[in-house]
């Protein structure tokens, strides 16, 4: 992992939820993600798509190893001084679409992050993203993540698949 970035003080956990912009390429996330940057209560990562979840495997790592790393290697790097004022940081990595078994440890340190999937053109969104990518978030997010079936439950909630896109 990279060693460069500066981490922020030990101790130091940001406050804010996590929202981070999915999908397929050509189908809004840069335009979603200029929206959310110029949202007063909004931080985009000073990269609009870090990747970070989606490049490194973190789902073995102890909790507090799993929170330096990230503190470290994401927040130190995209994220180099949060601003106090804002309720949400978020991230537009697309990639994460196509990753759904690496956002685990994303859950376990934000465990109310948000997902928004984007597709503002269907027809574009239908050619480029397989439902089923969509489907695989559903369905990890009801099947692996630890906590009681109300938990769960919520969790599911945050990846829907558009009904004009449901298939059998």
């Amino acid at each position: 992992m990279h060693s460069a970035a500066k981490s922020p003080p030990a101790g130091d956990w940001p406050v804010q939820n996590l929202v981070c912009v999915v999908g397929a390429p050509r189908c809004g996330t840069t335009t979603l993600a200029r929206w959310l940057r110029d949202h007063p209560s909004v931080q985009l990562s000073s990269v609009k798509e870090p990747h970070y979840f989606s490049q490194f495997d973190l789902n073995g790592l102890e909790e507090d190893e799993l929170r330096e790393t990230v503190r470290h290697e994401f927040l130190g790097r995209y994220f180099t001084e949060i601003d106090p004022n804002v309720d949400m940081l978020a991230d537009g990595s697309v990639s994460y679409l196509y990753t759904p078994e690496r956002l685990l440890p994303l859950l376990r340190l934000w465990p109310d992050a948000k997902f928004i999937i984007g597709g503002t053109r269907s027809s574009c969104f239908r050619r480029c993203t397989s439902a089923s990518a969509i489907k695989a978030m559903k369905r990890l997010a009801i099947s692996r993540l630890p906590g009681g079936s109300s938990r769960i439950a919520a969790r599911a909630g945050r990846f829907r698949v558009p009904a004009w896109n449901r298939g059998s």
